[in-house]
């Protein structure tokens, strides 16, 4: 493989990470209305937990021991998402 080659697959990839992404935040902000009609806060602790949990498990499945990196990520991540979240809700 080329260069240029593997930075266009990586540009490829990027650009379909941000697509999944704008549709996870597209579904962050249903739930922000669930949560509203459900008088449920936005904040929910265990439920992040276990989303990183489950991050970091699928992370190790992909050959990638990288439980710091997997928690930051999806700290960020979710906090972007509870950010649209209280916004969906105003």
């Amino acid at each position: 493989m080329e260069l240029k080659q593997a930075r266009e697959y990586i540009d490829n990839i990027d650009k379909e990470i941000i697509k999944l992404l704008a549709r996870r935040f597209s579904i962050a902000k249903e739930i922000a209305k669930i949560k509203k009609e459900q008088s449920l806060p936005i904040q929910n602790n265990e439920r992040e937990e276990e989303v990183i949990k489950k991050a970091i498990e699928n992370l190790k499945e992909q050959g990638y021991d990288d439980e710091e990196f997997a928690r930051g990520l999806f700290t960020i991540i979710m906090n972007k998402s509870k950010e649209i979240q209280k916004e969906a809700v105003k």
